[in-house]
């Protein structure tokens, strides 16, 4: 396995983030980073999973992206390996709230 190819940890304050969009079954933006570049994906994240050492969120679509590859959901930039968090990410200032994320359409009683 190629240093570049070794799977780095995401920030715990990151991985919260998606966790709370995939429970609330948020419709998010995802980008993330590919062989071709930065990449995005709009939807839901279905699941997050684990194999061996490596965490992977699994989207609506099916689409599995390693954790350490996303860059950022929505405006919350993801943190860098060393857990301190980027500028101009609303988690520094304690703000959870998301803007972007939507809240799935609500059913009819």
């Amino acid at each position: 396995m190629t240093e570049q190819n070794h799977y780095q940890p995401i920030s715990c304050d990151f991985h919260d983030i998606l966790e709370d969009a995939a429970v609330r079954k948020l419709r998010v933006e995802v980008a993330f980073n590919s062989e071709g570049g930065e990449q995005v994906n709009i939807g839901r994240i279905k699941d997050i999973t684990v194999e061996g050492q490596e965490e992977f969120l699994i989207m609506e679509d099916g689409l599995k992206l390693r954790l350490d590859q996303i860059t950022r959901v929505d405006q919350q930039t993801a943190a860098n390996y060393e857990g301190e968090l980027q500028p101009g990410n609303d988690v520094i200032q304690g703000n959870f709230e998301r803007p972007l994320m939507q809240q799935p359409p609500k059913k009819a009683s």
